[in-house]
């Protein structure tokens, strides 16, 4: 168990919820590896670092308590990664990544093979650039029931693949561009001109932005996905709308969803049906 303000750092803490540990770098440091080791960030828990955490115990949970805004918060203040993940099998799940303060690298670096990123909020401010990043030693990485949301101008991407990382999944996440001014300035997701293989980008959901860019020839599939105001899979993508008179079923009703023929056309960019 993790608390700052209730927590200290020593051997003989973190067993129990009253006695908990200060920081999660102490408590990863206290882990076995292939254990099946957790590690609680209880509600209110907070940390604000200059210098990057390092998951390098194999198959550690780390998870977050809480609801909402009680949910743990780590906020970079420096150009680093938040956290890097270097050990196999590790899980972060129901943590709050708030805006950095300083022009961090990524919140979370994943550097090792069957990573997983489940239920977390990213909100991404000026300082942050590529939010999640993943070399080539990122292998079979799920990232899951996220929500991506770009506060001001400045992100590059919410996730960024900087290898030849194969079998990512990536599924039932929100990536909100926040606006035409402040979403990514690349794309959701950047691919750059790196070629993995195996890609699922499936049942996610886009709001003002261009969901991948790639300069190479990327294998993968799109599927499910849902493409609301502003939103589109590729640069130059056509979109189709689908205008009905009706809000029940599964039109809501909104601009996303247009009731009318004129709000489906003031959607459109050119290309699109």
């Amino acid at each position: 168990f993790v608390h700052n303000s209730t927590g200290g750092d020593s051997a003989d803490r973190g067993q129990h919820p009253d006695a908990p540990f200060a920081s999660l770098d102490y408590a990863i440091g206290r882990c076995s590896a292939n254990q099946g080791d957790r590690i609680y960030l209880m509600p209110g828990h907070t940390e604000t670092l200059t210098a990057s955490i390092t998951m390098d115990v194999a198959g550690v949970t780390v998870t977050g308590m809480g609801e909402g805004i009680d949910r743990p918060e780590l906020v970079a203040n420096g150009a680093i990664d938040l956290i890097t993940v270097t050990a196999t099998d590790c899980v972060i799940e129901n943590v709050y990544f708030q805006e950095a303060l300083a022009a961090a690298t990524a919140n979370i670096n994943v550097a090792a093979a069957r990573v997983t990123i489940r239920n977390c909020m990213f909100e991404l401010g000026t300082n942050d650039l590529d939010n999640i990043t993943i070399p080539a030693g990122g292998t079979s990485c799920t990232i899951e029931d996220c929500t991506f949301r770009v506060t001001a101008n400045g992100p590059d991407s919410a996730i960024t693949i900087e290898g030849g990382c194969d079998n990512l999944s990536v599924r039932r996440c929100y990536f909100d561009g926040g606006s035409t001014t402040n979403t990514w300035d690349d794309a959701a997701f950047d691919f750059g001109s790196t070629t993995p293989v195996n890609v699922r980008i499936e049942d996610n959901t886009f709001t003002y932005t261009t969901a991948c860019l790639s300069t190479g020839a990327t294998p993968r599939v799109m599927g499910g996905n849902r493409y609301l105001r502003g939103a589109r899979p590729a640069a130059g993508a056509s979109v189709t709308f689908y205008a009905s008179p009706t809000v029940s079923g599964v039109k809501s009703g909104t601009a996303e969803d247009p009731t009318t023929l004129k709000d489906a056309v003031d959607l459109c960019s050119a290309g699109d049906i």
